[in-house]
């Protein structure tokens, strides 16, 4: 799900990044540790396995702001469905403040839902030998999950990859978090697009949990889009029958903090004032 990760635009090209990538450089671990190539082709067979996983429903919470704000500009929560061979589709549920957030995470979704129908290794910010090549830098435990650190470098400039870090569960080789810049800002209007994904299990599935991204808009100043995964269910778990409500946030907030894409910026900073 990592192809869930980068992929698509709005005041954010955030999508869900997609991931395998391949080994380039020499590994110089201690002799316990697998060779890079080992963990590469770990991370594309774990990837690769994801597409056949058992349906599931995932409810997802949106929100927008700007500069240092702390309030949100916008609110929206979507539900996204997975069904394996057919892919994703969505729905909107619930969207508060400006229209122009629902506009935003539509285009995000409606790309996610194209790229969910391509195989892993085609989509546009798939972790692949074509797309990067990486370096092994060391061993790590991240929220109490030994994991091998990576660092991806793209091998050309697009919009859809990035330059940074990536996390590898040591044990199932899934992707656990992905952290870096676009090597390719989608346009003009932006200096830098930052984004962090995070990848979790909920109810059995691996899903896409938390997205945080940011960009710095010429004009406008800082614009940012985190996502969060609020709940799963599964067709096969009778108690999770009906998804939670959650209210729009108002004067309660909620902090949320995985595969990540990358197209979301132009289309709603061009909007702006």
């Amino acid at each position: 799900m990592l192809r869930e990760t980068l992929t698509s635009a709005g005041l954010f090209l955030i999508i869900l990044l997609s991931t395998p990538l391949t080994a380039q450089s020499v590994h110089k671990g201690v002799p316990d540790e697998p060779p890079l190539a080992s963990i590469v082709q770990g991370m594309q067979r774990a990837e690769a396995n994801l597409a056949t996983q058992a349906p599931y429903q995932v409810l997802r919470e949106y929100r927008l702001f700007s500069g240092n704000n702390a309030t949100p500009n916008s609110h929206v929560l979507a539900t996204v469905n997975f069904r394996p061979a057919a892919g994703k589709d969505y729905r909107i549920e619930d969207q508060s403040g400006s229209r122009r957030g629902e506009q935003v995470v539509r285009r995000i979704l409606d790309h996610e839902v194209e790229e969910s129908t391509r195989p892993a290794e085609e989509q546009a910010g798939a972790l692949t030998e074509a797309n990067y090549d990486f370096d092994y830098i060391s061993q790590t435990v991240l929220d109490g999950h030994p994991c091998y650190l990576l660092r991806v470098k793209p091998k050309r400039r697009d919009k859809n990859l990035i330059v940074g870090e990536v996390w590898v569960d040591q044990t199932s080789f899934l992707v656990r978090h992905i952290e870096g810049e676009l090597v390719k800002t989608p346009s003009w209007w932006l200096k830098q697009v930052l984004l962090k994904v995070t990848f979790n299990e909920m109810q059995g599935a691996w899903l896409q949990t938390d997205v945080e991204a940011s960009a710095d808009a010429r004009l406008v100043g800082r614009q940012s889009l985190n996502s969060h995964a609020v709940a799963c269910q599964r067709p096969n778990i009778v108690a999770a029958t009906t998804m939670p409500t959650v209210a729009p946030q108002n004067s309660h907030k909620k902090q949320p903090i995985n595969r990540v894409p990358a197209e979301v910026l132009f289309d709603l900073t061009r909007k702006l004032p």
